[in-house]
């Protein structure tokens, strides 16, 4: 069955949502950005930018969680607490990310798998449901369609609306998708969903006609493979301060760090994002760092996306999204980067290996 929801109709889903249990998060102003909160009122949600200033990640990867407490009951006796999955995982409906961000999660999670099972982030995975929506426009950091996915991608979604040729203005509506069984059972237990199948906004095609791909990541991770040393990391990564800022609003950025905070007699072991771009992030305690250049450093996370990880996984760590060319403040384009990588791939292997 065919199915849409209109604008109209959010205040009953999110209504009919706390009534299932389910939290709703969503786009929402905060000051001077967009990042996705909680949402009660349907008026809250903001739709309207091609991009939010953050991706969803912290509700799979919290940015800071606690992971376990301790607390001294006597001389050797210690108590252990471990939070609940109902404390950190509620159901959770995420409404209105683009298919760049929905991606995200269904990426990561071949590591959260690898080697061990990271329960915080797989029982939130779980426990959400991803209602992602197709793209009407794009921009020139935009980039979705060189790392094989679309403005309509379904990959990690569990439902996709398709904004319909009606939508004008504060009035939108979306043909409704649903792609999993968690988003089959969420329609099901919820309002505002109506039967019908309104017609296809042209945007959407007109986005992917023009939304060409700007390199081959095939071409990306085969010149990867041979340059390791070349002198272009050296140039081409001079402008970078190392913020962190490519990786904190990057979707697919997870790497993480564990402390131990308090004292003898009570304390608690934190889980925090940590970046790559960052000095300290492989200092090690005798003091030698064998990343001690931002070159060094900024090679690390265009070879972890392009090579190591499709060499584990055979899959790409971005989604194309563009938030490193967005909010980069010295402009270090990570899809630039990649054009560049494409052209020196163009070269012979003679000057690749002359580099």
């Amino acid at each position: 069955m065919a199915l849409s929801i209109h604008s109209d109709d959010f205040q009953t889903l999110l209504d009919s949502l706390r009534e299932a249990g389910y939290r709703c998060v969503g786009p929402a102003r905060d000051g001077t950005i967009t990042k996705f909160k909680p949402i009660e009122q349907a008026g809250d949600l903001f739709l309207d930018e091609i991009l939010t200033t953050v991706s969803p990640k912290e509700f799979f990867l919290a940015e800071h969680e606690a992971i376990l407490s301790y607390r001294m009951k006597g001389k050797s006796d210690i108590e252990l607490t471990t939070p609940s999955k109902e404390e950190y995982a509620p159901p959770t409906l995420v409404f209105g990310c683009r298919p760049c961000d929905a991606a995200g999660p269904d990426i990561v999670k071949s590591v959260m798998t690898w080697d061990y099972d990271d329960r915080f982030f797989l029982d939130r995975a779980d426990s959400t449901v991803i209602a992602a929506i197709a793209c009407v426009e794009a921009d020139e950091a935009c980039f979705c369609t060189s790392v094989e996915l679309a403005p309509d991608s379904q990959t990690g979604a569990d439902i996709l609306l398709i904004p319909s040729s009606n939508s004008t203005g504060d009035t939108q509506e979306y043909s409704v998708t649903a792609i999993t069984e968690k988003g089959r059972k969420l329609i099901d237990s919820t309002k505002g969903w109506k039967d019908g199948n309104p017609e296809r906004a042209s945007a959407i095609d007109e986005v992917k006609s023009n939304l060409k791909p700007s390199f081959d990541p095939a071409k990306v991770r085969e010149w990867l493979d041979n340059g390791f040393d070349h002198e272009w990391w050296n140039t081409a990564t001079l402008s970078c301060i190392g913020c962190g800022t490519c990786t904190y609003t990057c979707p697919t950025c997870h790497c993480f760090d564990i402390v131990d905070e308090g004292g003898q007699s009570e304390g608690v072991r934190v889980k925090n994002w940590d970046s790559c771009m960052m000095s300290l992030f492989t200092l090690h305690t005798s003091g030698h760092n064998p990343r001690p250049l931002k070159s060094n450093r900024f090679r690390q996370r265009i070879m972890h996306k392009f090579k190591y990880y499709p060499d584990l996984f055979e899959r790409i760590l971005c989604t194309g999204c563009g938030r490193c060319q967005r909010h980069c403040p010295v402009d270090m384009a990570l899809k630039g980067l990649l054009e560049q990588i494409g052209r020196l791939a163009a070269e012979t292997p003679d000057q690749v290996a002359a580099g």
